[in-house]
């Protein structure tokens, strides 16, 4: 359900805040911002996007942390998907694509694989998402994320309507 309002996305990040602050063995920062861009990308919310995954941007980088800065490109990528900027969401995702890949994230892999999708979506190329979508369904279901399956595979349903 998206946040009704500017206040609750400040409540939630003071509550990921205050929970986070006892987390000692990442970098909470990294962490915090990871979850805060991870809400933005639900709620394509481009203001807090581009706010806060430069921040996670610089804290994986820092950190030499491999899937944060994945989660923070594919955050790039639906900022510039939002903004018009197809081609750079396009390499974005890719980047992330390899990075997930190559660490075996299957449901952050889904989760890119829908972000690539919705790239096809807004670029008026539905069976391209249709494929999209469906590698991303197959990487939920292989990991029992069915609650991101279903919604994947409404996308794949909405495509028809």
């Amino acid at each position: 359900m998206p946040l009704k309002a500017e206040g609750e996305f400040a409540q939630v990040k003071q509550f990921l805040d205050e929970g986070l602050s006892r987390i000692t063995e990442i970098n909470p920062d990294m962490v915090f911002y990871s979850l805060l861009v991870d809400t933005a990308v639900l709620e394509e919310d481009a203001k807090n996007l581009k706010e806060y995954t430069p921040r996670l941007l610089d804290q994986a980088n820092q950190n030499g942390h491999k899937l944060f800065k994945a989660v923070a490109l594919r955050s790039l990528a639906v900022a510039d998907r939002l903004d018009g900027k197809y081609k750079p969401a396009q390499n974005q995702l890719e980047e992330a694509e390899a990075i997930f890949q190559d660490m075996e994230t299957n449901w952050q892999l889904g989760r890119t694989y829908y972000e690539f999708g919705q790239l096809m979506v807004a670029q008026d190329n539905p069976a391209e998402a249709k494929k999209q979508f469906e590698k991303a369904v197959h990487c939920f279901e292989s990991i029992g994320a069915l609650p991101d399956a279903e919604r994947t595979q409404f996308a794949i349903e909405s495509l028809s309507s």
